[in-house]
């Protein structure tokens, strides 16, 4: 468990598959916040990494940062997202 900027508890449920690690919390209200890393690396950066919705620690959205990053913020070799920034964005 993870503490946030109002030192309250933050339960994320972790869900391990043979690629990859999924980190997913969903708010009172419904919303949710989903981020998922591959094991295999890169350039010391993720194959892929995925986000979706803000972090419950700090409010904020996840910067997607990987080989093929997909988010709101992401930053790779491929980059899908709102503002993407890569070779292909």
């Amino acid at each position: 468990m993870a503490s946030n900027l109002q030192n309250q508890e933050i339960d994320y449920r972790f869900t391990e598959t043979p690629w990859g690690v999924w980190r997913t919390y969903v708010y009172e209200n419904g919303r949710s916040f989903r981020e998922y890393k591959t094991k295999a690396r890169i350039w010391g950066m993720p194959l892929i990494h995925f986000t979706y919705g803000k972090c419950p620690e700090t409010g904020k959205r996840v910067v997607a940062k990987g080989v093929l990053a997909v988010g709101s913020i992401s930053m790779g070799v491929v980059a899908v997202g709102h503002l993407a920034i890569g070779i292909i964005a």
